[in-house]
């Protein structure tokens, strides 16, 4: 016969045993994933970019406003105003392909060019504006542009699918772009604006660099140091063409082209310096 003790010590190890098996069933606690590179230095840079999309929201609101009171030149200088944030912004469009198409797409970015039924944005406005003197046609263009800038205000204010890797890549393709591309009055032909899409290209892409720069510093102060100066030396090159308070620059066609390889070349200097940036970082391998 077993005994209240011998009962007693059968029942604790049962008793640990089975908690010993409840333990061991017991799923591991749930690990915080770990918080992408730089990420606070990103968020920073897209807030102040979302700050201009209201900036961007109101100049479209305002171009509107011109092209349905039948004003040609009023609107020519509303558009031009609008320009200047959607540049800037222009360096998160990683984050929204679709929409950077409808915005600031090129006839070239299209089958059928300029009467390709989905060219709009910006450049059908230019066109509407200065290659035919057309305000009218501009309307539906413009009509379509406040809404699509309304959905980028909104997009920016959210949670973006971006990592610095892919935004200091935007950020030299950008630069590298006014080189080769920008500066050949591709992006403005008939507004002769190409001024004002570089400088705010150059503005944009440091406004996100900034946040950056601090952890830069800190690994290489030279680095830090030489991107700094390609940026103002940058904006020195055509800092005469902009009167104080002015969003407009010197029309293009009156930049000689001594002045356009210095523009170009300041591009490609500043674009060097953020790929070393990149690299001092560790953010990707961002190619040359």
């Amino acid at each position: 016969m077993r005994t209240h003790r011998s009962i007693l010590a059968s029942t604790v190890l049962l008793v640990a045993a089975a908690c010993g098996a409840t333990q061991e069933a017991a799923p591991p606690p749930p690990v915080a994933a770990a918080p992408a590179p730089f990420a606070y230095a990103l968020n920073l840079g897209v807030a102040d970019l979302a700050e201009r999309s209201q900036d961007l929201v109101l100049a479209v609101e305002n171009l509107l406003a011109k092209l349905e009171n039948h004003d040609l030149a009023a609107a020519k200088v509303a558009y031009i105003e609008a320009r200047a944030p959607y540049e800037e912004i222009e360096v998160l469009r990683a984050s929204f392909p679709e929409l950077h198409l409808a915005i600031d797409g090129r006839p070239s970015d299209f089958p059928g060019g300029e009467v390709d039924p989905d060219f709009g944005g910006f450049h059908a406005i230019e066109l509407a504006l200065w290659a035919r003197e057309d305000h009218k046609s501009a309307l539906p263009f413009a009509l379509a542009l406040y809404d699509d800038v309304q959905s980028l205000r909104g997009l920016l204010r959210g949670p973006l699918d971006l990592d610095a890797a892919t935004t200091f890549a935007t950020m030299a393709t950008r630069t590298g772009e006014v080189a080769s591309r920008t500066i050949t009055s591709e992006e403005e032909t008939w507004s002769e604006a190409t001024l004002t899409v570089i400088r705010h290209n150059w503005i944009g892409v440091h406004s996100v660099y900034r946040h950056f720069a601090g952890a830069v510093r800190d690994r290489d102060g030279v680095v830090a140091e030489q991107l700094d100066r390609a940026y103002r030396r940058a904006l020195e090159v055509i800092a005469r063409d902009f009167p104080v308070g002015e969003v407009a620059g010197t029309p293009f066609a009156l930049v000689d082209r001594e002045k356009r390889r210095k523009i170009a070349d300041a591009s490609l200097a500043f674009r060097a310096r953020l790929l070393d940036a990149a690299r001092t970082i560790g953010v990707g391998q961002v190619d040359a």
